[in-house]
């Protein structure tokens, strides 16, 4: 069973930033430290799958405002894709949102597989998460 949870740890810490490295950057011939690059300021909230043990996906979202996230980093590994941890990852954002009632989320345009298997981007019910989140 995958397991969704805060990164809390140094050693998952890392772990996510690899995967992240592995999954997104390395395949385009990006440097391993690319990811500071990257950094917005406000607070971070990192999600992982782990199967096991194992990290086999992670998400990276920042705080822009009190009532704004903004998605920076979501990755899973080569081998675990089209099995719904992209979505169990976004799922537990969600949740996440829907605790702090943040007002939105933000989704960087540039995005290399929005996979058909999540339609929930379109669909009513995020849209009902969302303004259900707004105070």
């Amino acid at each position: 069973m995958i397991a969704i949870e805060p990164t809390t740890s140094d050693r998952d810490s890392e772990g996510l930033d690899r995967l992240l490295w592995e999954t997104l950057w390395e395949p385009i011939g990006l440097p391993r430290n690319i990811r500071e690059s990257f950094a917005l300021s406000g607070t971070t909230l990192s999600l992982t799958a782990k199967d096991e043990g194992v990290i086999i996906g992670g998400l990276v979202a920042v705080w822009t405002s009190a009532r704004e996230i903004e998605i920076r980093h979501i990755a899973v590994d080569a081998c675990r894709q089209k099995h719904g941890v992209g979505a169990q990852l976004i799922d537990s954002l969600l949740k996440t949102i829907a605790q702090f009632r943040a007002a939105s989320v933000f989704i960087p345009l540039l995005v290399t597989h929005r996979p058909a298997s999540f339609p929930r981007w379109d669909s009513h019910e995020l849209r009902e998460l969302l303004l259900n989140t707004r105070t």
